[in-house]
């Protein structure tokens, strides 16, 4: 799990949700902005969103979101994202059933095609 301050908000995430540029990938979609006092302050933000649609009940949706931050969390060991960065990861319902070698691999190669890293 990431720390909180490097977490998105509630606020936060309805403005990468509505502004940000979608990157698609075939087990999430990756959203983001750039927010400059950000860039100043600390580096970047990310969360992990889980919609109700795909996944029915809240169980399902908070094993999607520990999936992909254990996914997002190994991959941030070796690569960091840009400064300034607001990013949001829509996951699918085939997250549950990747291996999270394969997780992390799809994470870092939608990063590189959107131009985050």
């Amino acid at each position: 799990m990431l720390p909180k301050k490097q977490r998105l908000t509630s606020v936060e995430i309805e403005e990468v949700m509505i502004k940000g540029k979608p990157l698609f990938s075939d087990f999430f979609v990756v959203k983001f902005i750039k927010n400059h006092t950000l860039e100043i302050a600390q580096g970047f933000k990310i969360s992990a969103v889980s919609p109700k649609k795909p996944f029915s009940t809240a169980a399902l949706r908070n094993k999607a979101r520990r999936r992909i931050y254990s996914a997002l969390t190994s991959f941030l060991e070796t690569q960091k994202p840009k400064s300034g960065l607001l990013i949001a990861i829509v996951g699918n319902k085939k997250v549950l059933d990747i291996p999270l070698s394969d997780l992390s691999f799809s994470l870092e190669q939608t990063f590189r095609k959107g131009g985050i890293l």
